[in-house]
């Protein structure tokens, strides 16, 4: 699994659907890339807001910049699968993105970039594992492919964990 790292940014500017973020003097390791997933949370004790990196800026004065949209307000860690009859593939990293109805998002998982299939998938949480059938595609960048789901419907399986 990868490795999460931790940064405090400065914010260059903010909006309802964004921001741009700053981090002064050398990268401190820190690579970024256009397409990438990010979590921001301003207060510890608030759940991880889900950006995508839009742009990238570096030079020796200004450090690194990037602008990320923000695509919701939480997300459940969760691992994904493909689901083939009774058996299903190798688990993938991924996170569930809640509906925002007044934004006109249902319901998104995002999956490393090639995973989207127009299939069914195991989503496994905390909660239990549920099957879904994969919606359209909203988005596919180097890094993560997110597409619409919905509770599969023959057989809608919730097993607690």
């Amino acid at each position: 699994s990868a490795s999460v790292l931790i940064r405090q940014w400065d914010i260059l500017n903010q909006s309802a659907g964004g921001l741009a973020l700053k981090r002064g003097g050398g990268s401190d390791g820190v690579s970024i890339a256009v397409g990438e997933v990010v979590g921001v949370r301003f207060d510890p004790t608030q759940p991880w807001a889900i950006g995508a990196v839009r742009w990238v800026y570096s030079d020796d004065v200004q450090g690194l910049q990037f602008g990320l949209q923000m695509l919701a307000p939480s997300a459940q860690l969760v691992t994904v699968r493909h689901a083939h009859g009774q058996t299903s593939t190798r688990k993938l990293p991924g996170l569930r993105l809640p509906e925002l109805p007044t934004m006109r998002r249902p319901a998104t998982l995002l999956v490393p970039h090639g995973a989207y299939s127009e299939t069914d998938f195991i989503v496994d949480s905390t909660e239990g594992s549920m099957r879904v059938r994969a919606g359209k595609l909203i988005e596919q960048t180097l890094a993560f492919d997110a597409f619409a789901f919905q509770p599969h419907q023959a057989a809608v399986e919730l097993t607690p964990r």
